[in-house]
């Protein structure tokens, strides 16, 4: 879930953008608050100084302290950079020992920020399977963040890591239960990792410290956009509301409608599709939002009817949900193009014509990052989830219980999928980076996935592990 952008979380030292139209300020520049005054907030911009209405800011993606990539040729895309500072407009970025000022659409936002809770996506004696680790504010100049595990701190490539499925807020529930947390009961998690690796959770009757992977996060998380599957006066039918905060003791869910703020069980809800961060599509035109332009949720607004604040290329407007489309593709979501193999993962809009227009997102690939019309690109059923079931799928096949496939092992799999012998083995030996005589799982989630993989190869892979949901593609209409 996309970080709340609402007016209150506009506080002094935030970066803003202009979303309105004057004269003094041109749509879109970048500044900072230096006071907040009531509903009003005093703002620095590169051409005027002055006091102007929070709903007119709009919070930029990049703050002091943010973890960001540059979209530069000449920096690895996955090295490292952190916002240090705002100067005449420009993002000034601390990377590989180099400041470098940036215009916001030269950026993208790191998957991983301070406070972030992840795994390591491979496996040793100081951090085994499973040990959860937090991001540290520290990035050295190789680009590279710090992440404290129970048993030490170590460094790490952004593609080394996976989001845990559970951070700072989440609304959760136990996997188990007992007399002090009833089966089905929610709770939130409230602070940082302990020394053994598990996160503190407040439920009604006290809080208690779980390992991650005895949560689960519920549907609904704290900005979460969502209808009531009833309705009356107060809350007609259909109409949109926005998740605020979870009453632990009650077990209800505050949320707040055009006319006011009630509490409901989680079950009385329904999540929507379109949420704060989802990539839209307007589905009618005109000037300033030609067909086509991709626009990102940024904010909702309650006045008689709930409107969702929309940024687009040219400009943020204020657009009712059930005129808006979702993008087929998300942020995170994996995809390849319709003439290729190679698999990448969508990290944002790429903005052309001086930020003036939008109509392709960025693709990250593990060696380069490429910009695609979401019509030249195929959707597959593979998040970080996936992977980590891929992993499990890969292990029932392991029949000496070692963690690892030998050649016969695999051969004995792809084998019954069509695969001659001979091909088993060439593909044993391109799939065995290492040259062990083993086969990983991280070996092989990162050839099936990191694009070395032919069409044939993978269809092979496809029917011999039985991974429809991850290599199969997505067909799924969009829209809310």
């Amino acid at each position: 879930m996309a970080d709340s952008d609402d007016e209150d979380n506009i506080t002094e030292g935030t970066y803003v953008y202009w979303m309105d139209l004057d004269e003094d300020i041109p749509r879109g520049a970048l500044g900072e608050v230096l006071k907040v005054d009531g509903e009003k907030r005093k703002v620095r911009f590169p051409s005027y100084t002055g006091r102007i209405s929070a709903s007119k800011l709009n919070a930029c993606d990049f703050q002091k302290g943010s973890f960001v990539h540059l979209l530069e040729d000449d920096v690895p895309f996955e090295a490292v950079g952190e916002v240090r500072g705002l100067e005449d407009g420009m993002v000034e970025v601390e990377l590989m020992g180099e400041s470098r000022y940036m215009k916001p659409n030269q950026l993208l936002t790191c998957d991983f920020q301070p406070g972030t809770f992840v795994f390591w996506t491979k496996a040793d004696e100081d951090i085994p399977a499973g040990h959860l680790g937090e991001v540290l504010d520290d990035v050295n100049e190789e680009g590279k963040v710090k992440v404290k595990f129970p048993k030490g701190k170590w460094r790490f490539k952004p593609s080394a890591l996976v989001r845990a499925h559970v951070q700072r807020g989440s609304f959760v529930q136990w996997t188990k239960h007992n007399k002090d947390i009833p089966k089905g009961e929610m709770g939130q998690v409230l602070s940082s990792l302990n020394d053994e690796g598990k996160m503190k959770v407040e439920f009604a009757k006290g809080s208690w410290r779980f390992k991650p992977e005895d949560l689960f996060a519920t549907e609904v998380q704290p900005g979460s956009l969502v209808s009531w599957d009833k309705y009356d006066e107060d809350v007609p039918k259909g109409e949109v509301g926005q998740a605020l905060a979870l009453k632990v003791k009650k077990g209800r869910i505050k949320v707040q409608f055009p006319k006011g703020t009630w509490k409901f069980r989680s079950n009385e809800l329904r999540v929507r599709k379109i949420q704060p961060g989802s990539l839209v599509l307007w589905t009618k035109s005109d000037d300033d939002i030609p067909q086509g332009s991709i626009g990102e949720v940024i904010r909702t607004k309650f006045t008689s009817k709930t409107k969702l604040r929309v940024q687009w290329p040219k400009g943020s407007w204020s657009i009712t949900p059930r005129d808006l489309k979702l993008l087929q593709f998300q942020k995170g979501d994996r995809v390849r193009a319709h003439d290729s193999h190679a698999i990448g993962q969508v990290v944002g809009i790429r903005y052309a014509d001086g930020g003036n227009i939008g109509n392709e997102l960025w693709v990250r690939f593990p060696e380069s990052q490429e910009s695609f019309a979401p019509s030249d690109l195929v959707l597959l059923n593979l998040d970080s989830d996936g992977v980590n079931t891929i992993k499990s799928t890969f292990k029932q096949f392991d029949q000496d219980g070692d963690g690892k496939l030998s050649p016969e092992e695999l051969t004995a799999v792809l084998s019954q999928a069509g695969m001659p012998e001979d091909q088993c083995g060439l593909l044993f030996e391109a799939l065995d980076a290492d040259g062990n005589g083993k086969l990983s799982a991280d070996e092989f989630v990162d050839y099936v996935f990191g694009g070395s993989a032919t069409g044939s190869q993978q269809q092979a892979l496809r029917d011999g592990f039985g991974l429809d949901f991850a290599i199969g593609e997505d067909t799924s209409g969009d829209g809310d």
